[in-house]
């Protein structure tokens, strides 16, 4: 069995583990490898270098409940140690400048333009622990992006272009000429922002953006209007996951559907309707 893992393995860990985040915020090149296999060195050589990429994606998963930025490529993972999640915690909290990093990369606006690469597999994301825990330092950067408006429709137009694209080569070109910014030329508010054809039947098909500039594995915000449009529209509904949004390029998933079904919605916020007779003073 192995041993556990020490504080200076953990602490030495986490540290890497922000540095290699804080060079991808600032959009600088590295190598993962050489950050790994300079750490196994540094700590001895008593781990192997399958054990700290397991730590990595350890470390991926703890942030990901802290509503964090995460490494691209350490998809998080479940079966954490406790140690790991106070470390994880404690180093965060401190990080200012790394957060506000992620606050920048988050708010900044976007330009159009993006080419947007043929969909991948959906990826499986993990659910995060539940219940209440105080953070000084909690910053929910999904929703932050999510209120980002010029990326949202950068996202959007992307789409637009792809759509036309993909039509036009099938040979439809017809069809691509019908294809509708609807959330630009109707309003935001149809549970869908794309309007789109089927190339080999020609049906219409409904689709709803979500854009990332942070990895597949970052989930995103889906409101009531949405998931219902969803279950009206059945399997003409499509939800375009935009990730690794850039000036020049995106990549994308695609989920084909109603969306409250095969997917975990994790309730984040509550509007409230106070009834009568629960006001009072605290003693």
């Amino acid at each position: 069995m192995a041993e556990d893992w020490t504080l200076e393995e953990v602490e030495r860990t986490v540290e890497v583990y922000f540095t290699m985040l804080g060079l991808e915020l600032g959009g600088e090149r590295y190598s993962k490898t050489e950050f790994r296999r300079q750490l196994r060195a540094d700590l001895g050589n008593r781990r192997t270098e399958a054990s700290f990429e397991f730590k990595f994606q350890n470390i991926s998963a703890v942030l990901q409940d802290l509503g964090s930025e995460t490494v691209d490529g350490y998809k998080p993972a479940r079966n954490v140690q406790q140690l790991l999640r106070e470390q994880v915690a404690e180093q965060y909290e401190k990080n200012h400048e790394l957060r506000q990093a992620m606050l920048r990369a988050a708010t900044e606006p976007a330009s159009q333009g993006s080419v947007l690469s043929d969909p991948v597999d959906t990826p499986e994301l993990i659910v995060p622990d539940t219940g209440f825990t105080p953070r000084a330092a909690m910053i929910d950067f999904a929703a932050v992006e999510a209120a980002n408006r010029s990326l949202g429709l950068a996202g959007e137009h992307a789409v637009v272009d792809y759509e036309r694209a993909v039509l036009c080569r099938g040979g439809r070109d017809d069809l691509a000429e019908r294809v509708e910014h609807v959330s630009r030329t109707r309003g935001d508010g149809l549970g869908y922002d794309v309007l789109s054809f089927s190339g080999e039947t020609g049906q219409e098909r409904y689709l709803e953006v979500k854009t990332t500039r942070s990895s597949r594995y970052r989930p995103f915000l889906l409101t009531r209007n949405e998931l219902a449009a969803s279950e009206e529209w059945g399997e003409a509904f499509v939800l375009c996951r935009l990730f690794r949004f850039s000036e020049t390029s995106a990549q994308q998933y695609r989920i084909v559907g109603p969306l409250g079904t095969g997917l975990e919605l994790v309730p984040s916020t509550y509007l409230v309707y106070p009834h009568r007779g629960r006001s009072g003073r605290a003693s």
